[in-house]
């Protein structure tokens, strides 16, 4: 006599789907975040506004600085890679070029659609394969 309990458990095709499809949105989200490119800003142009900033300084060191604010007198945030988030200030005096991480939307649409694209088609085929 068998236990039901003992049965393999089998997921259904629509999960296997979705489990497919929720792996794809994933992986277009970080190709989108990776859709970045730095751009040079003069020290005295930048916007008082949070964004993400690379900071060359006069000593020929880098910090990249996320959700910065620019003051009158420095530039505060969140040093990039440091666990939990370390919260910097740099002087604008030590500041020698600013850059700041925008992204390129041609890019990210064109490499999100090739995506969808892709992943579709290997629904498709996994379809194909499951009959």
């Amino acid at each position: 006599m068998r236990h039901g309990l003992l049965r393999k458990h089998r997921r259904e095709p629509a999960a296997r789907h979705r489990g497919i499809a929720y792996r794809a949105r994933l992986v277009v989200l970080l190709v989108s975040l990776g859709c970045t490119h730095w751009s040079g800003v003069p020290v005295g142009a930048v916007q008082p506004r949070r964004a993400n900033f690379r900071l060359h300084l006069r000593d020929g060191s880098t910090v990249i600085v996320r959700d910065a604010v620019v003051r009158t007198d420095s530039i505060v945030g969140v040093r990039w890679g440091s666990t939990p988030g370390l919260q910097i200030a740099v002087a604008r005096t030590e500041v020698e070029r600013i850059e700041v991480a925008k992204m390129d939307e041609l890019r990210t649409v064109g490499l999100i659609v090739s995506l969808a694209i892709v992943v579709r088609l290997g629904l498709s085929i996994l379809a194909g394969l499951a009959d």
